[in-house]
């Protein structure tokens, strides 16, 4: 039994009726720092941290009288002074005529343990990096702060605030220092805010900043109080670099009620601002919605053209065209012999790509829609494709050029044509 008592995981103290420490096993010395000598004939009082009150040792005591056992968690101190933390059990062991001859404690120290799970529990809902909420718990809290603004009629700002020209500094200082300029960003945002406001990090070098005002101006004010933080250059590698945002906000509920769309609009405000030349910031407005809108319009007519090159629809597009070209043949053939012309054909006989697509609507409307913004666009190399026939393209001096071939008419007519 004595073996079993020393070799045992848990530290184990027994004491008298009094208190009174009697004896300890080897792991309570390992735990503690306390040899035998220096506990034997003291109380447990030895260990108290003092982060416990007077009401939390009531409570145990408490229970030890009326249950005959008690346990839980309990920081207590070790002799070097460092506190740890616990989980105790004691109990109560009586005579046969129940009187209290001793107590008996065991425990094990779970700081590790402890302080893992609340790492765990931090890492859930705050950015490693920068100590701030991340997008997790700051959609929650977004959600929570509408629910509140609506019942009590106030505003939200939301501010969306994006650096730019980091991926330079990240690329050419290296990940560590972008690490390192990062962190100093959180705490120049943290400092800007009051304590009812909330800044997050959403990831990268995105950042968004959750106000309760009273009037637009409030958002304005804590835009330019942003902005004036990012004066001071940030020091890296004993080197000051010069790094400003880009800041778009929405406004709750003049620009939306979801948080989605909120944040939506808010990330579009700051594209735009950054389009402005950047370090400045705008509000979201209704035609920022328009353009993006037709962006998107564009976006999926351009896919819409570019989806018949991919995979097997590469061989169905190209029997499309073979059709499409036997058929123009027929409609000249028939135009030569009074037919009507066919309204799909370009002047050149070629079939129109814009015909061909007019789901595409207004976006199509007229060539200023598309050049401006999509010069450079998959779409507009689909257009030119289309329109320009192949023997016709510009090609590098050195290569052959063909002269475009006139359209042949077999002489057995129709039938003979298809075929």
């Amino acid at each position: 039994v004595s073996r079993v008592f020393d070799r045992s995981a848990e530290g184990v103290m027994i004491t008298d009726e009094n208190q009174l420490i009697l004896t300890i096993n080897d792991s309570f010395m390992q735990v503690t720092g306390y040899t035998r000598d220096e506990v034997i004939g003291k109380t447990p009082a030895i260990l108290q941290s003092g982060k416990q009150s007077a009401d939390f040792y009531r409570e145990m005591w408490d229970s030890l009288e009326c249950r005959g056992w008690w346990q839980g968690e309990i920081w207590n101190r070790r002799k070097n002074g460092e506190r740890y933390l616990e989980w105790l059990s004691i109990n109560v062991v009586r005579d046969e005529h129940g009187k209290i001859i001793n107590y008996i404690g065991m425990f094990s120290d779970i700081t590790l343990v402890k302080e893992s799970r609340q790492r765990m529990e931090f890492l859930a809902t705050h950015d490693e990096l920068t100590r701030l909420p991340n997008r997790s718990i700051f959609n929650e809290h977004l959600k929570q702060a509408l629910a509140r603004s609506a019942r009590a009629g106030t505003q939200l700002a939301l501010l969306f605030v994006d650096l730019d020209n980091f991926k330079m500094i990240n690329d050419t200082l290296g990940h560590e220092e972008g690490d390192e300029l990062l962190k100093q960003v959180a705490n120049r945002l943290k400092k800007c805010i009051r304590e009812v406001d909330t800044v997050a990090r959403l990831g990268g070098d995105e950042f968004v900043v959750l106000l309760e005002i009273e009037h637009r101006h409030a958002a304005n004010i804590m835009a330019k109080r942003i902005l004036e933080s990012f004066i001071a250059g940030f020091l890296l590698k004993d080197q000051e670099y010069k790094i400003s945002p880009s800041i778009g906000i929405s406004l709750f509920p003049e620009d939306a009620t979801d948080a989605k769309i909120l944040m939506s609009h808010a990330d579009t405000a700051m594209y735009r601002a950054k389009e402005r030349g950047k370090n400045t910031y705008l509000f979201f407005t209704r035609e920022m919605a328009e353009h993006i809108s037709h962006r998107m319009l564009i976006e999926r007519g351009a896919a819409a053209v570019a989806a018949p090159r991919r995979g097997d629809s590469t061989r169905r597009f190209h029997s499309h065209c073979r059709r499409v070209r036997a058929d123009r043949r027929d409609r000249q053939l028939g135009s030569r012999r009074g037919m009507p012309p066919d309204p799909h054909l370009e002047p050149n006989g070629s079939p129109s790509l814009l015909g061909e697509h007019q789901h595409l609507g207004k976006a199509f409307s007229s060539p200023q829609h598309i050049l401006p913004d999509y010069g450079n666009h998959l779409l507009g190399q689909y257009l030119t494709a289309a329109t320009i026939p192949r023997n016709h393209r510009k090609q590098p001096d050195g290569f052959g050029k063909r002269e475009p071939h006139a359209p042949q008419i077999a002489r057995g007519g129709i039938s003979d044509q298809r075929r």
